[in-house]
């Protein structure tokens, strides 16, 4: 979205108007946007536990922190959880 803005605004067309709009559409996008909590691996540990805590999927997991083998996850590893709305369980 930020590139959008300065292109928008390079193109010498802009009316106060349109950079105003621009920049609440930035800042709605920015405020929609996903979160993620940090989770700690513990021993016992699986990504299917992990999802099943925080109501989310194994695969969003996987995608979410890049892990090449999800069938290796290692204690005291650091895990983003995005954030779906509810709490962990």
């Amino acid at each position: 979205m930020k590139a959008q803005i300065i292109q928008f605004l390079k193109k010498g067309k802009q009316s106060r108007y349109g950079v105003v709009l621009l920049v609440l559409v930035g800042m709605l996008a920015m405020a929609t946007a996903v979160s993620a909590a940090t989770y700690i691996v513990q021993p016992g540990d699986t990504l299917t536990r992990i999802a099943q805590r925080f109501g989310t999927t194994v695969n969003t997991l996987v995608q979410t922190n890049r892990i090449p083998n999800p069938n290796l996850i290692h204690v005291g590893q650091q895990l983003e959880v995005p954030d779906n709305g509810s709490s962990p369980a």
